[in-house]
C-alpha cells in the first residue's frame, strides 16, 4: 500500500495527493498519464483527517498495491 499525505485547504490539498498519487503510478507501474488517472480514479481512497485545524486539513491518497498483477518496470 502506498500513502501520500498532503497538508492545506481542503480542495487543494486533495487535488495534490492525488497528483502525487499519479506521478508515482506512472513512474512505478509504466503507465502513461491518461492511464494512470484511470487507475487513481478507481482504486485510489482519498481520506481527509486533522479537520480541527480548519483551513489547513490532511488529505491522504492511498493505493492499494495488491491491485497491480504485472511487475513494476
Amino acid at each position: 500500500m502506498k500513502i501520500y499525505t498532503t497538508l492545506g485547504a481542503l480542495f487543494l490539498a486533495a487535488r495534490n495527493a492525488f497528483a502525487v498519487m499519479i506521478d508515482y503510478i506512472v513512474s512505478e507501474y509504466g503507465y502513461d498519464r491518461a492511464q494512470a488517472y484511470m487507475v487513481a480514479r478507481v482504486a485510489v481512497d482519498m481520506r481527509i483527517g486533522q479537520l480541527v485545524d480548519v483551513p489547513n486539513v490532511d488529505v491522504s491518497a492511498i493505493l492499494p498495491s495488491d491491485i497491480f498483477v504485472e511487475e513494476k518496470k
